[in-house]
């Protein structure tokens, strides 16, 4: 009897790891910074999810997802896609996705937006302005995956864009990354929102500095 109940517990667990998981992240307001943006006006104009995706790579930081008709994506589903779960063999199983209409785009605009307005800076969206920054996004790396160990496993967060601002001054384009890394027990949506509060607030230190040493 214990064997079997075991088994089925054990059973609905794969199911769950081999499966598609929906969740959301949000974003953390901002820590406290210096107001070096203070008086200066940013409009953030575009955000563009740039990732490609691969089928079955061998390197788990590569956006992927579930194989099968019933989970493939199309250009814009994907950019719903955040994170992708293993085996503890390090197999690729299921994936997680994005819900409630939020998106790699609308999470990268808000970090951003939270992280100006945290320093100070006034983000608006009215792209006629005078004498506002204006700042276009490449998401080139929002993506999560798990590494098994033997008894546990790590869920690392990765962030990597290009931010290219333009204004009276000229242009001028800053790289911006973020890492987080969660180890855990047991796959759940909430470990996925810790690694990637972990990268969320590594990304707006990098941000933070790459602002200050910019001039911008």
């Amino acid at each position: 009897m214990h064997a079997r109940c075991a088994w089925g517990l054990s059973a609905l667990l794969a199911g769950c790891s081999l499966s598609r998981g929906y969740t959301r992240l949000d974003v953390p307001p901002p820590a406290p910074a210096s107001a070096s943006g203070a008086g200066k006006t940013i409009v953030i104009d575009t955000v563009r999810d740039r990732r490609v995706f691969q089928a079955d790579p061998r390197d788990p930081s590569i956006p992927s997802l579930k194989q099968g008709a019933e989970y493939r994506f199309d250009a814009q589903q994907r950019k719903a896609a955040i994170g992708r779960k293993r085996s503890k063999y390090g197999m690729a199983t299921g994936d997680y996705v994005l819900r409630g209409g939020q998106t790699v785009e609308t999470l990268t605009h808000d970090l951003i937006a939270a992280t100006l307005r945290g320093m100070g800076y006034r983000v608006i969206d009215d792209a006629n302005a005078p004498k506002a920054e204006h700042l276009r996004v490449s998401v080139d790396k929002f993506w999560a995956w798990m590494t098994p160990y033997y008894l546990w496993s790590a869920i690392e967060a990765r962030l990597e864009t290009r931010l290219t601002f333009s204004g009276q001054a000229g242009s001028k384009t800053i790289e911006i990354t973020g890492y987080g890394r969660n180890p855990m027990r047991r796959d759940r949506a909430a470990n996925w929102q810790i690694a990637y509060d972990r990268a969320f607030r590594s990304y707006e230190k990098s941000l933070q500095q790459a602002m200050r040493d910019a001039g911008l």
